[in-house]
């Protein structure tokens, strides 16, 4: 418990009380005057204001309150803030006590009825309201304040500023308005400008490049006062620099070539003077800066004015290059006509809409037309009747399906002349497959078809060599052994005995078999065939005597020969086998109605353009032999069969079989060529030409004492038992001492037993076990300088020239003559 206060000390505290009282009633005095002055403060304030305690009761209101709700202070007992029910709605009641947590509130502004808040004003107020929180000195709040103003006026100004302010943005924002759309258009056409400009510029761009690509350039020339403009292509065109001054009075002569100056001044005098707008085009050559020369392409525009002509526009065009390539275009179609006309070969195109025919030189020559006549039914009169519809129904496929063709089929001029061609065509077609033109060639094959004709005519007489070749081994063995034993017998003979003469007459005619199959082989050069130089008058003239004692008196016999001779590289035996051959067709030809045979002989210099037709012919001296009948003829269809073996028109009894055959081999391989023309009703003619030769015959008349003899020691192999034995009496009767052999293979061990017993031996070729070829390499392995001859009727595989190759000494084809075969016995032991 707190103790108690002494006297002193509270007289102490009585003194400073009687001290203190009068302080006291001087602060209660100020504090009195403060709370008038405060009273007076707030009633004169022109704001109503309301003080309240911490607890939300009303405490205090001004005059000012009053007048401003029109309500008394004493309407106001016992209200309270925070539990009016109009406070909380508006929001008072909860501004109060953010209010009291220290923090001053600003009220947004309300709108109250007068009708409903008992404003005297009649009308809607606008009030504006804040609450301040009355603290004392250590932060304790007291008391809250609430002070309201009229802001009516104020709003309604506002109001009017916002009307005023929405009047004025409706306007900026129409002028805006306006203004963008000004500016829009403005900028549109500022935007337009602009493209413009750069389209002029891209468009002068692209005509300077246009004109740099084409080498192109344009000047325009004011005709009344001289002066020229150039356009920057054309100073590119010709190397002038843009900033260089030309003195345009003189650049005429210095940018024209001299030899066309005058031509071109003649020209624009001429255009001016015509009065026509467009001048005439015009080419000639301008010189560059740089003394390059240019072929330029001109045109140009007049201008005029009352009739006068008062400016030049025009271009120049470099076709330097361009004409280059003409040039070059013109050479290739200058070679590609010789290539045509040296191949033959002809192009066309055909339009299949209107008909249309073109085509190269070479193929109108080839058809034989003229150049004017371009129609397809012109073209296709001239193919052979029989091939005109195989022709025809190619192009219609072509047209029709577009299918290509490459055919051969034969052409038949207006003048007569027959032609073989191959004609190839194909079609071009349009995006959609349509055909729209057929393109082609033609080509004459003619030559072509001759030579192939000469090659298979070749093969036949080939095909008969071998059947020839097949035959000729044996029969020229039987020849040889006739003519072996009839020289025999006619040394044993004499010749007074009438046998001799008879046995002659059998010795001439082995010879004419033996001919006759030489003949044979001669188709395919299966025998080594020696030409020489002979008097073809000469030969002619003994067999037209022989052969008239075998013609039928009723065919007459008219002869036109020279009666000097024309040497030529010939067979005399052959040069009689063709006319005999000949005059036999003809005769059996006439044999019913009888006629006349008419042989012609000439000599006649064929040139370059004679033989370019006949490659089997070469230029300069040739003998003709015309050979004409007046029989019957012979029938197209078969004309170019005559030289085929075995072709014949006559009955099996009357046909000769190889008849022109042989004739056609033996020509050949003299190196001639014979024709034949004839019409049915009109005969038949062969020509016939033969080189002449440039060595005149050598005659030489052998009798039996030129036959050579000898001594020394031979071996003589053949299969053939006779042969043997005839051939060994002969090489006996010439003085030989002589050992034969039928078997290759004996002769083989008998020669290895004694080598140096024989100085020559003579073998057949085609022997069983062994060839003669294959029995020589053997000899001569044994013995080296043996010498051997071959004796052969006839081989395949070796002939003179192909035994000399392979050392074999000599080589004799059967049937051989006593005389030759002493003959060839001395040349081969005489080397």
């Amino acid at each position: 418990m707190a103790q108690k206060p002494t006297y002193q000390e509270l007289e102490n505290r009585i003194q400073e009380l009687e001290q203190s009282e009068p302080e006291y009633k001087q602060t209660k005095e100020k504090h009195s005057e403060s709370e008038k002055i405060f009273k007076s403060v707030m009633d004169q304030s022109p704001l109503a204001i309301e003080i309240y305690d911490t607890n939300g009761k009303l405490l205090i209101v001004n005059d000012t309150w009053e007048s401003f709700w029109n309500m008394k202070k004493s309407d106001m007992v016992n209200f309270n803030i925070l539990n009016d029910p109009e406070c909380k709605k508006t929001g008072l009641a909860s501004s109060f006590r953010n209010t009291l947590q220290g923090i001053a509130c600003q009220i947004p502004p309300s709108k109250y009825d007068p009708d409903k808040s008992g404003f005297s004003h009649g009308s809607i107020q606008w009030i504006s309201s804040k609450m301040y929180p009355v603290k004392k000195l250590n932060g304790e709040i007291i008391n809250i304040v609430l002070i309201m103003e009229n802001i009516t006026n104020l709003k309604e100004t506002e109001e009017e500023l916002k009307k005023h302010k929405k009047n004025l943005e409706d306007i900026v924002k129409k002028r805006t308005n306006d203004l963008k759309k000004t500016n829009e258009i403005l900028q549109q056409e500022i935007t337009e400008h602009k493209l413009k400009e750069l389209a002029l510029q891209e468009s002068q761009s692209k005509l300077l490049l246009a004109q740099n690509i084409s080498r192109m350039g344009d000047f325009t020339w004011d005709i009344s006062s001289g002066a020229v403009t150039w356009s920057k292509g054309m100073h590119s065109l010709l190397k002038y620099d843009l900033n260089e001054k030309i003195d345009y009075t003189k650049v005429n002569s210095a940018i024209h070539h001299p030899d066309d100056l005058e031509s071109v001044t003649k020209w624009l005098n001429d255009s001016i003077a015509s009065g026509k707008n467009n001048i005439i085009p015009k080419e000639y050559r301008l010189v560059c800066k740089d003394g390059e020369i240019l072929e330029i392409h001109t045109e140009g525009q007049i201008e005029y004015k009352d009739g006068e002509a008062v400016r030049l526009f025009g271009t120049c065009q470099d076709i330097t290059e361009r004409k280059r390539v003409e040039e070059a275009q013109k050479i290739s179609e200058s070679y590609l006509k010789q290539a045509q006309a040296i191949a033959q070969l002809g192009h066309w195109r055909l339009i299949p809409e209107t008909g249309e025919v073109s085509g190269s030189d070479e193929l109108y020559k080839i058809f034989g037309i003229d150049q004017d006549q371009t129609s397809l039914d012109t073209f296709v009169e001239s193919v052979h009747p029989e091939d005109r519809e195989m022709d025809l129904y190619h192009i219609r496929q072509g047209i029709k399906y577009g299918t290509p063709w490459d055919i051969e089929h034969r052409l038949l001029l207006a003048d007569g002349t027959k032609k073989n061609v191959r004609a190839k065509g194909k079609a071009v077609t349009d995006i959609n497959g349509n055909v729209v033109e057929l393109l082609g060639t033609v080509q004459d094959i003619s030559e072509r078809k001759q030579a192939e004709e000469e090659i298979r005519q070749t093969r036949k007489m080939e095909s008969i060599g071998t059947l020839a070749g097949g035959i000729a081994h044996d029969f020229n063995n039987l020849l040889y052994m006739i003519m072996g034993n009839i020289d025999l017998a006619l040394e044993d003979i004499p010749e007074w005995n009438p046998v001799h003469e008879n046995l002659k007459e059998v010795k001439e005619a082995s010879l004419r078999a033996a001919g006759i199959v030489k003949q044979l082989l001669n188709f395919s050069r299966k025998t080594d065939q020696s030409l020489k130089p002979i008097g073809a008058v000469t030969v002619i003239k003994d067999t037209i005597n022989f052969l008239r004692s075998t013609i039928p008196s009723t065919v007459e016999i008219k002869t036109n020969i020279p009666d000097i001779d024309i040497p030529i590289l010939g067979d005399p035996t052959q040069i009689n086998q063709i006319l005999m051959n000949l005059f036999s067709n003809a005769s059996q030809a006439m044999q019913d109605t009888g006629g006349s045979i008419e042989i012609n002989i000439e000599t006649i210099i064929l040139d370059k353009m004679d033989v370019e037709h006949y490659p089997s012919l070469q230029q300069g001296n040739h003998m003709k032999i015309m050979v004409r009948d007046s029989g019957p003829g012979i029938a197209p269809d078969v004309i170019d069969k005559v030289f085929d073996p075995y072709f014949t028109t006559k009955s099996f009894a009357d046909a000769s079989g190889m008849g022109l055959s042989v004739v056609h081999g033996i020509v050949k391989n003299h190196n001639g060529v014979i024709f034949v023309d004839s019409k049915p009703g009109e005969g038949a003619t062969f020509n016939i030409f033969f080189p002449v030769a440039d060595e005149l015959p050598e005659f030489k008349i052998e009798g039996e004492n030129d036959i050579p003899h000898g001594t020394e020691s031979i071996l003589f192999i053949d299969d053939e038992e006779s042969i043997v034995n005839m051939t060994g009496k002969i090489l006996e009767r010439l003085g030989y001492q002589l050992e034969t052999q039928l078997n290759p293979v004996e002769a083989l061990k008998l020669f290895k037993a004694k080598p140096e017993s024989f100085d020559l031996v003579i073998t057949d070729m085609t022997m069983p076990q062994m060839t003669g070829v294959n029995l020589a390499e053997k000899l001569k392995a044994i013995k080296s300088d043996i010498p051997v001859i071959i004796c052969t009727g006839h081989s395949a595989v070796i002939d003179e020239q192909k035994a000399n190759q392979i050392g074999i000494d000599g080589f004799v084809m059967k049937p051989v003559s006593k005389l030759n075969i002493a003959k060839a016995i001395r040349d081969v032991l005489d080397k």
